[in-house]
Formats: structure tokens, C-alpha cells, sequence
């Protein structure tokens, strides 16, 4: 809490991660930022609980005892953890549905639901998603959390297609944007050891800057990337990334 307190505005997307419980003035500053424009996105049954009046729904007994399924775009996975049924009002809106079994024909109860709140939004997901992915990893569940949050932030400064094993982390140093690219390829969760890791790409990246980038370079070796810069966002290609590569942006 320390690191947001006094500059929420500063952040498009604040996601609170399976939290069971907040300082009062903690949460109060959270559904102040939302109102004001800010994104909150809530995870879990026990985070959503304290949110239960800002969400628009009212939590159903206890969570069940069984996970669900979650469903989302025709794939399905299954869940761990209790998930929790909720009703809504007419100010919130389903998104995702968790069914008893993986047949899509089976019982079914959303599995997420946004709102809008003040001048922004609010979310929550109704299962713990942070216990059911890391296990399997899998797509279905990756392209919910990712439609989840493109729902509330629709153009982030980074977008990376060509491989969903590519930790994105942005920086700025001395004026210059620097764009971390990290290889997580390979079964870490199954392996502890790894003999090698396989590289990934080419990957597309597009980056969202207010006027066209004086240079692009792809780091460690200086090389210069080409750049394709239109509406506010420049898109490049990075040939390969066997580790961890840094695309630095100078504005």
C-alpha cells in the first residue's frame, strides 16, 4: 500500500491479487481512484467481498466447495480454489462463465463481471486465478485474464505479439524508455533444472509514444530497428530473443 499511497493517478490499471483484507483508508482511496477515472480489478472471491457494494453484485453464501470450469471463447479450464456465486444488479455486466464440468452444456454461474464506477471502472473475478493458472498454464485461462483486463485498459504502452512466453517490463532511464524483453519459455514448473532454453521469435512489438521515436535500438549490441510509426503507436520487429533483450526508445 505504501508504494501506491498519494499516486494511484499515475497508474491507467490497479489490480488488487487475492487480498482477504485492506486498511479501510487503503480501500476508500482505491474506489476514490476508480471514480476519478482509474481501472480496479479485483481477484479472488475474499477481494471482491470488500468491493461487494462498488461491484454491483451480491456474493451467495459461502464459496463452493468444488472448483469450477472456467469457459471463455469455446476452451475451457479447470479451476482451483472455492469459486463464488454472485447475483447482479443492473449496473453490472458477466464476463466468462464457470461451469460444474467441462461440457459447456453443464450448470453454469459467471465468472467475472465489470461495472463502471464513477468516471471508471471496476472488475472482479469470482475464482482464485492466481491459484488455478501457474499449475497449468493454461491458453483458454491466459485469454480470459488477458480479455478481462483489455476491458478496462484497452491501449497499453506495450503490446508484444508472436509468443506468450515474453515478460514485458517498461523503464525509463535518462529520458529514454526501455522496454524489457525476458525468454520464459520452457516448463519451469515441472523442471527445476533447465539445460537450455529455446529462443522465441521474430516478435511484433508495438509501443504507444506521443510522437514518433527519434531511435530505436535493440540491446546489448546497439542494433538499429526499423521503424513503422502511425497514430500515436510505432510497431518494429526484434528478430530473436534467446534471454533477455532491451529495446530502448528514445523520444
Amino acid at each position: 500500500e505504501h508504494q501506491l499511497a498519494g499516486r494511484m493517478e499515475e497508474y491507467p490499471l490497479i489490480i488488487v491479487p487475492e487480498w482477504e483484507y485492506l486498511e479501510p483508508a487503503f480501500k476508500k482511496d482505491l474506489v476514490a481512484y476508480a471514480k476519478a477515472g482509474g481501472n480496479l480489478l479485483l481477484i479472488g472471491p475474499t477481494t471482491a467481498a470488500l468491493f461487494e457494494t462498488e461491484l454491483g453484485v451480491t456474493l451467495e453464501g459461502k464459496p463452493a466447495a468444488q472448483p469450477l470450469h472456467l469457459a471463455h471463447h469455446g476452451a475451457t479450464a479447470p479451476t482451483k480454489g472455492q469459486p463464488q456465486a454472485v447475483t447482479f444488479s443492473a449496473a453490472a455486466r458477466p464476463f466468462g462463465t464457470l461451469h460444474a464440468t467441462p461440457a459447456l452444456d453443464s450448470p453454469a454461474q459467471p465468472a467475472a463481471s465489470i461495472a463502471a464506477l464513477g468516471k471508471g471502472k471496476i472488475a472482479a473475478v469470482y475464482f482464485s486465478l492466481g491459484q488455478s493458472y501457474p499449475g497449468g498454464r493454461h491458453e483458454g485461462m491466459r485469454r480470459f485474464a488477458n480479455d478481462l483486463v483489455r476491458q478496462l485498459f484497452p491501449r497499453p504502452m506495450v503490446e508484444v505479439k508472436g509468443s506468450s512466453d515474453v515478460d514485458v517490463s517498461v523503464a525509463r532511464n535518462h529520458g529514454k524508455l526501455l522496454v524489457n524483453l525476458v525468454n520464459t519459455s520452457g516448463p519451469h514448473q515441472s523442471e527445476p533444472i533447465q539445460e537450455s532454453i529455446a529462443p522465441v521469435g521474430p516478435l511484433t512489438l508495438t509501443i504507444r509514444t506521443p510522437k514518433r521515436p527519434a531511435k530505436l535500438t535493440l540491446e546489448p549490441g546497439a542494433q538499429n530497428l526499423t521503424i513503422d510509426y502511425r497514430n500515436g503507436a510505432a510497431t518494429l520487429v526484434v528478430p530473436r530473443v534467446e534471454i533477455h533483450r532491451v529495446v530502448v526508445v528514445v523520444e
